[in-house]
């Protein structure tokens, strides 16, 4: 049987996160999870924060050593259902009972649509060309209310995959959909399995950026409405955009690469100084505009 590429199973640092999740009431109303890819655990040597987060959702009476072995360390669908998960998955092997499924081309049937509570992509989208239907059928599969996990390459990485995910794609990807970013991790390096960052730009200044020094990004977001999946256009070049694309677009997102995901996140974030220098910037911006039209 050919080995399974285990670059991005699932790791102790993401079992850690759940544990801290569940304690915030995170879970409360999630009983179901549709997995992109049939993934596999990486936990064998960190067995107490397996039990940590056991514990925590009240699922470790009456575990032995063997089945926490199994949990630890084999398919992700015994950790989903160790937490009392309905769990499914879609990858094109049809490994752990997978549905066989292309995120390239496929599209959701109605019975999966807007089934599940939660949505995990532990490093399988990097690897599909089609980002556009990936994302939209992560949208379809997950109701509205529930919730999406992306744990996927950020830095370094290389040739890996076809693709890495900057902060501004989720941002924008959740203000093009009215998702909610409940929080945004570092993974600095796959060999530290526990340390997850809470993501701030300024991380970048204490980071060794070598090409072999692979980081991911670990994004949780809640899906508010029930609409259409809507592709973000990057909001850096907002103004760019006129004619068919207003049409095609809703300018959602102010300064992408500041992470700002909202108008409301904008006005709660920013300290006086640079909401003056904001507003200045777009006034200078549509005066700009303005006089080009003109002078045409």
């Amino acid at each position: 049987m050919k080995k399974k590429d285990r670059t991005m199973a699932i790791s102790s640092g993401v079992v850690s996160l759940f544990s801290q999740l569940q304690t915030e009431g995170f879970f409360d109303d999630i009983d179901s999870v549709m997995e992109f890819g049939a993934q596999e655990m990486r936990c064998l040597f960190h067995a107490p924060v397996m039990k940590k987060c056991l514990e925590r959702f009240d699922r470790l009476q009456g575990l032995d050593d063997k089945k926490l072995g199994e949990i630890c360390n084999g398919p992700s669908r015994n950790f989903f259902e160790a937490l009392g998960m309905d769990y499914a998955c879609v990858d094109t092997s049809g490994e752990d009972g997978a549905l066989v499924f292309d995120l390239n081309f496929d599209s959701v049937a109605d019975d999966q649509r807007g089934k599940f509570d939660l949505l995990t992509n532990f490093g399988t989208a990097e690897h599909v060309f089609n980002q556009y239907n990936a994302f939209k059928a992560a949208h379809d599969f997950v109701r509205k209310g529930g919730a999406f996990m992306h744990f996927m390459p950020f830095l370094g990485y290389v040739d890996h995959g076809y693709y890495s995910f900057q902060p501004c794609f989720y941002n924008e990807l959740a203000a093009a959909n009215d998702y909610d970013i409940l929080g945004m991790w570092l993974n600095p390096h796959p060999r530290l399995n526990l340390c997850f960052i809470p993501w701030k730009k300024e991380i970048l200044d204490f980071l060794d950026l070598k090409a072999t020094n692979n980081s991911g990004l670990f994004v949780l977001m809640r899906k508010n409405g029930d609409g259409p999946f809507k592709p973000p256009f990057q909001g850096r070049y907002e103004k760019n955009y006129e004619g068919e694309f207003s049409a095609m677009y809703t300018p959602t997102v102010v300064g992408g690469e500041m992470g700002i995901v909202s108008r409301q996140a904008l006005m709660e974030g920013l300290s006086a100084f640079d909401l003056q220098r904001v507003l200045v910037g777009r006034y200078l911006r549509k005066a700009k505009q303005f006089l080009l039209r003109i002078v045409r």
